[in-house]
């Protein structure tokens, strides 16, 4: 009978965590922040990008909604960069706030270099192969040009 009552206690306390755990992790109020983040994409032929930044902030209530609403939205407001920079072997951007989705790593408010010529742009689409910026404008030779889109082969 004891060893029935000690079982039935176990169970209880287990159930009472996890509804803890719950109630702890849909708190709305949680956000999770690393401070001096440094991460690198490394391959069998060597560093493919490198990502540092001042923050990385995870907000797991708003991942809940991921199916649900704008994935966009959601990714750049549940997990994402701010104030950083992606260096690869002849680009460098910084940017304002950064976050991936669906393997892309998108970069808002980014300024850089790409082969010593120096551009800003709205937004900035990192996808291995190819980046592709929004509202950019570049300034080569002492010229500055304007693009609404344009897709840079890597």
């Amino acid at each position: 009978m004891i060893i029935y009552l000690i079982n039935k206690l176990k169970i209880f306390l287990i159930g009472i965590n996890i509804l803890l755990a719950y109630n702890l992790y849909a708190n709305n109020d949680t956000l999770v922040t690393f401070e001096g983040i440094e991460e690198k994409k490394l391959t069998t032929n060597g560093l493919k990008y490198k990502i540092s930044a001042a923050t990385k902030k995870i907000n797991p209530t708003n991942i809940k909604k991921f199916l649900i609403l704008n994935k966009e939205k959601i990714m750049s407001e549940s997990i994402f960069y701010t104030n950083g920079a992606l260096k690869t072997k002849n680009l460098e951007i910084d940017f304002k706030k950064a976050y991936f989705l669906e393997g892309n790593f998108i970069m808002n408010n980014a300024k850089g270099k790409y082969n010593k010529k120096e551009f800003t742009s709205e937004k900035a689409i990192y996808k291995y192969s190819t980046i592709e910026f929004q509202n950019l404008y570049i300034s080569e030779n002492g010229k500055n040009f304007k693009k609404l889109k344009y897709i840079l082969k890597l």
